[in-house]
């Protein structure tokens, strides 16, 4: 039995923003690498969001910001469930192009790649795969979309659904003083993080908007 989960909000003018990993496709099952292909969730992944819808039933969610790929959106329709919660959803929160890596086994690239590699795993700005995005660039469009819900919510509670490796890029911009934690290794489908951001005006960089503190984690 689900037990109901406390995210305290210190304000009435406190935005609290949970990111949720987008389930699992076939080749990441597979240890390939999806990017921004769009393919649809794999079987087992389902289980592992219904869970976590389980978990954020607790929470009373305004609307969920969804990428547009398939297994994103599968994943939002489950979250937003019987509650109908409105679902958005956003190019911007597109995944990294991974250019000639789309595919192909991680440990294939290590192999042939394996500097290269190391430092796009480990999100160095600048970095990118032969023919895809830089991490600088994905960072710069994340940054403006978290400005733009910002001026758009006020307070209340917001879900991101988005696949690896862009979900890293978001929780870093919501905690840029955390460490970098590669892509590569964070778990399975569901996995969900809180943040609340305070209201430290809205018209400043993106640094200062998105000082957040990190409120809860689960992983379905």
């Amino acid at each position: 039995m689900n037990k109901p989960i406390s995210m305290k909000v210190t304000t009435e003018s406190d935005l609290n923003i949970i990111l949720v990993r987008a389930g699992a496709t076939e080749l990441d099952a597979q240890g390939r690498i999806t990017g921004a292909l769009d393919v649809p969730m794999c079987v087992e992944a389902e289980a592992h969001i219904e869970r976590t819808a389980a978990q954020l039933s607790f929470f009373s969610i305004d609307v969920v910001y969804t990428a547009d790929c398939d297994s994103a959106r599968q994943t939002a329709k489950i979250l937003s469930g019987k509650r109908k919660v409105k679902i958005k959803v956003s190019p911007v929160l597109s995944n990294l192009d991974c250019g000639l890596w789309h595919g192909k086994r991680i440990e294939e690239v290590k192999q042939t790649q394996p500097r290269l590699f190391r430092k796009w795993a480990e999100m160095t700005d600048g970095v990118c795969p032969p023919d895809g995005e830089t991490l600088a660039d994905a960072r710069e469009r994340v940054e403006q979309f978290l400005t733009r819900i910002r001026k758009k919510h006020a307070s209340g509670t917001i879900v991101i659904v988005a696949p690896q490796p862009l979900l890293s890029v978001i929780r870093g911009c919501l905690d840029p003083g955390a460490a970098a934690e590669p892509w590569t290794t964070i778990p399975e489908s569901g996995k969900w993080e809180a943040f609340t951001v305070s209201n430290g005006g809205v018209d400043s960089s993106a640094q200062s908007l998105t000082k957040s503190r990190k409120i809860e984690l689960q992983t379905g």
